[in-house]
């Protein structure tokens, strides 16, 4: 019928051009590719192809708020939907409905080998140990000198990074909430997504 149709011309197209893209990069070795989807498309490509994995970069979302607050100030723009909510309360609120389904999503059993949930703040406090800790769970190479090669890689688009960069080092950017989200949001956030600062490690207070 027509939705295996569509699914199997899908997953041809897609392994023809890693394949193309495999031979004219010389890397015949290879065995995996990697994509930057939306949450959305999570259940999509799972049914597609037995083997995928998915990467889900999680962040306290007091701290979102206050970044994204911040890069919009910075450049008196209203960007990533800010300007859909006409208050602050209500923008913030919406982020914590979004991550309320990183909590369903973590909690569905379908998931458990499929998702792996990896946390901006380790990746800023422990950039090795997480690489290491993510590549094993892919099943690519975790040795020590392929984290070292990888860590001593000059970062492309140095310019726009620093474009994007709302406090002095991503050290600084940890925790922020505590310093910038404002009088009373705290204890909102706490008092309606306690579920997702439980589920994922994130102190209350």
């Amino acid at each position: 019928c027509y939705p295996e149709l569509l699914a199997t011309f899908c997953v041809g197209s897609i392994d023809s051009l890693y394949q193309d893209m495999q031979q004219k990069q010389e890397k015949e070795s290879a065995t995996c590719f990697v994509e930057k989807f939306p949450d959305a498309t999570h259940g999509v490509f799972a049914e597609l192809y037995e083997e995928y994995k998915s990467i889900i970069l999680i962040r306290d979302f007091r701290s979102t708020y206050c970044s994204i607050t911040s890069f919009n100030k910075k450049r008196n723009q209203q960007d990533f939907n800010r300007d859909k909510f006409e208050s602050e309360e209500k923008y913030f609120m919406h982020l914590g409905k979004v991550v309320t389904k990183l909590v369903e999503l973590a909690d569905a059993k379908e998931n458990s080998r499929k998702c792996y949930f990896l946390k901006y703040e380790d990746l800023v406090q422990r950039p090795k140990e997480s690489l290491a800790f993510l590549f094993r769970w892919l099943c690519v190479g975790s040795e020590k000198q392929t984290i070292e090669r990888i860590m001593s890689t000059p970062m492309p688009g140095k310019k726009k990074f620093k474009f994007h960069m709302t406090s002095q080092s991503q050290g600084q950017s940890l925790e922020r909430w505590r310093t910038d989200l404002p009088v009373g949001f705290n204890e909102y956030a706490t008092d309606q997504y306690k579920n997702f600062f439980e589920r994922f490690g994130y102190p209350l207070t």
